[in-house]
């Protein structure tokens, strides 16, 4: 039987078990933020499952030198949330994680030792530890993870992705560069107004303030993480100012996330809500972070455009498609909507005169993050 070679004279059997002795990331293609992240959490959970391992702690990823950067603590947040969403094991929350590193005084810098590997086992009940890091190059991110045994301080599994470095994701980069803060022996001066302004979002930002009517909700890093449901405060105002940071996690960019104002829970209507007895009605500003956006009118359930003409959703060049800072203000029979400081929308209509403040979020698979709340009563 002939041999057959390649041109270059190597024979072909050759040149396909070279081929094949590669890591076939090595040909993946660069993938999206969304898509990227969330390639890592599946390869992440695949290993934790594969090993029966039962809990998972993830410290801040770093950049080549092993810097912390507000970026690397950003993804490790995405990661636990990604992680947490899976339902496969336990994840430890980022707040507990850093109390554990304070007040043990854990070396932690994104390379963990076998000692402090141990550590972390024995304090939190884990078994793995993710750590990460990140490296920017041209057009692409590339994020290295390594899962590391807290019965052993070995690596005992590794997950990479690399992401494009498109508008979005530059645009992530940028605003979470690096501050490095400098020591002094003396407390910074605070301006007084940003210490009310602080307070102020605080009070709001409590689970036990507001009713979960659907969805999945909780409350991480002073952030509602929501999933396929609404959420109302447990407070009627009438003329008032609604301020929130709403950010894109996960999910598909046109399902829609909601901030409504003057909503109330009444009996019957669609009765989704409350054992079936009950439902929403108030007025809404719904979008896409696609760029696009309407405005509805509730009425037991039922809900109806504001502008009629708007059969098609209005796009707007203020929405940005990873994070919107909404602000609605409902003042008589006038509410005024903007958009990153940007104005959207304004409408007079006088079928809610009073009611609560309600988040949403569309999809079950689809998670958004809900911050910085800030309500100014009028």
């Amino acid at each position: 039987m002939q041999r057959t070679s390649s041109p270059s004279g190597f024979p072909v059997c050759l040149v396909v078990i070279l081929l094949l002795s590669f890591p076939l990331d090595l040909f993946a293609q660069p993938l999206t933020f969304s898509s990227g992240m969330q390639a890592l959490a599946d390869q992440i959970a695949s290993e934790m499952t594969g090993g029966k391992r039962q809990k998972i702690a993830v410290i801040e990823f770093v950049d080549i030198d092993g810097n912390v950067t507000n970026f690397g603590k950003f993804l490790s947040e995405e990661l636990i949330t990604r992680l947490f969403i899976s339902r496969k094991f336990q994840v430890v929350e980022r707040n507990l994680l850093s109390k554990v590193i304070n007040e043990h005084k854990l070396n932690v810098s994104g390379y963990v030792d076998e000692s402090t590997a141990r550590a972390f086992g024995r304090i939190l009940g884990v078994d793995a530890i993710c750590s990460g890091t990140l490296v920017e190059v041209v057009d692409t991110v590339r994020i290295n993870a390594r899962l590391i045994s807290t019965e052993t301080g070995a690596i005992f599994a590794v997950a990479a992705v690399e992401l494009f470095k498109d508008e979005n994701l530059k645009k992530l980069l940028g605003q979470r560069a690096l501050k490095t803060p400098v020591a002094s022996s003396q407390p910074a001066a605070t301006p007084v107004q940003q210490v009310q302004k602080s307070r102020r979002s605080e009070d709001y930002m409590d689970l036990s303030l507001w009713e979960i009517l659907d969805g999945h909700w909780e409350l991480r890093n002073g952030a509602f993480y929501g999933s396929g449901g609404h959420l109302i405060l447990r407070e009627e105002l009438t003329d008032y100012e609604i301020e929130v940071t709403v950010c894109h996690v996960s999910g598909p960019i046109w399902a829609a996330a909601g901030v409504g104002t003057r909503m109330n829970v009444v009996k019957g209507g669609s009765a989704r809500f409350r054992g079936r007895t009950s439902d929403i009605q108030g007025y809404v500003f719904n979008f896409n972070f696609d760029g696009t956006y309407n405005v509805f009118n509730g009425i037991s359930g039922n809900w109806y455009l504001l502008h009629p003409e708007w059969k098609e959703w209005q796009r707007s060049p203020a929405l940005d498609r990873q994070e919107d800072r909404v602000r609605i203000k409902a003042s008589g029979d006038r509410v005024t909507i903007y958009v990153n400081s940007r104005f959207i929308n304004e409408f007079h209509d006088s079928t809610h005169n009073s009611g609560a403040v309600t988040l949403w979020s569309q999809e079950p698979s689809h998670i958004i993050r809900f911050s910085d709340i800030r309500i100014k009563k009028k």
